[in-house]
């Protein structure tokens, strides 16, 4: 939800429809702010979205997960859902009981009853493409530690902390 009064005073209230994401906030942020997005950013600027001139692309393509810091332990496989015009693939694994993947039609199936994965293999298929072209073009940057600057890796000599600290927070289960 967006208020921002100066920009949005003289344009009608309306609902946006489209797929959007955390990563569009910055762009969107500093488009609000009539300031530039930084070269290599990810997202979308959702400026002339809100302001009723543009519509979010019904191809537009989103690709969420939830990535943990090495020090702390995945709770579970991490796994990317990438809703795409009406459908939603989600990747497989045996974790979740199924390693193939599934595919849903949001429209006919809102509940995500009937896996169409081997019914529609080519949408499946081209879904799965797409998520590994976004992927490959991810720069993953390791965790830095706030007040240090150094990156962490989970070893104690990179987290800038002192044994006595890392024990607090084994202690309180934030830490291995």
């Amino acid at each position: 939800m967006i208020s921002y009064p100066r920009f949005l005073r003289s344009r009608s209230e309306h609902v946006v429809e489209g797929l959007a994401w955390h990563l569009d906030i910055l762009p969107t942020v500093l488009g609000l702010a009539g300031l530039p997005t930084p070269a290599g950013g990810q997202g979308t600027d959702l400026t002339p979205i809100l302001a009723g001139d543009a519509e979010i692309p019904e191809t537009r393509a989103i690709y969420p997960a939830v990535l943990k810091s090495p020090l702390y332990p995945p709770q579970r496989p991490v796994r990317r859902v990438a809703p795409m015009d009406g459908y939603k693939r989600i990747e497989g694994h045996a974790h979740y009981g199924d390693t193939g993947g599934y595919l849903f039609d949001l429209e006919s199936d809102p509940g995500e009853e009937r896996n169409l994965r081997a019914t529609r293999r080519d949408l499946f298929d081209a879904m799965a493409e797409r998520l590994r072209l976004y992927l490959s073009g991810l720069t993953i940057y390791p965790p830095v530690h706030r007040r240090t600057g150094r990156v962490i890796t989970g070893r104690e000599a990179d987290t800038g902390l002192s044994r006595e600290e890392l024990q607090k927070l084994r202690n309180l289960g934030y830490v291995e």
